[in-house]
């Protein structure tokens, strides 16, 4: 990987089947990446709003690879642009899986910045975005970048709930 990429959220028009769970929610376009999703009711607890994986094998899965891939054993910085109401009800989950399928490691976090390490046999890995009881949310992009060669993104936090804000005051 090289120092950092930037995850967005593909396909909101036409998710896969049995990818992302936004029955009974608006979805609207703020500009060419950001999603806001408002449901009409908060949402339950666990329920999966979106899901990325690195996992390769169109052909066989129907599936693009979302995801960089990651080195074993390493640590990585993760940043998550978004913010949802009430405040910490989307949390991300990225579990990591062996050739067989089977869940090596998992880790989640409600933070908006968080550092993972990967386990040292894995191969390949999935990001999920969990409602916690969220009713709306802006997401702009994930960021991962090799540990201690990024600074935070928290200045581009602040900058999506300035947006967010100023958004708001004019509807």
């Amino acid at each position: 990987m090289k120092n950092s990429v930037k995850i967005y959220w593909n396909n909101l028009a036409t998710p896969p089947v049995g990818q992302d769970n936004l029955y009974g929610a608006i979805l609207t376009e703020l500009g060419s990446y950001k999603k806001k999703i408002e449901y009409s009711e908060n949402t339950a607890p666990g329920i999966r709003i979106h899901k990325w994986n690195s996992r390769d094998g169109f052909s066989a899965l129907r599936m693009n690879n979302d995801l960089p891939q990651l080195g074993r054993n390493m640590k990585y910085n993760v940043s998550m642009v978004s913010i949802s109401n009430p405040l910490n009800s989307v949390w991300l989950k990225i579990d990591f899986f062996n050739q067989h399928n089977e869940i090596v490691a998992t880790q989640s976090n409600i933070e908006n910045e968080f550092t993972i390490e990967t386990p040292q046999k894995f191969s390949y890995y999935e990001m999920t975005l969990i409602g916690a009881g969220v009713r709306e949310f802006v997401f702009d992009y994930i960021l991962i970048a090799d540990n201690l060669k990024e600074g935070n993104n928290l200045s581009a936090y602040a900058n999506l709930v300035n947006q967010i804000n100023h958004i708001s005051e004019i509807s």
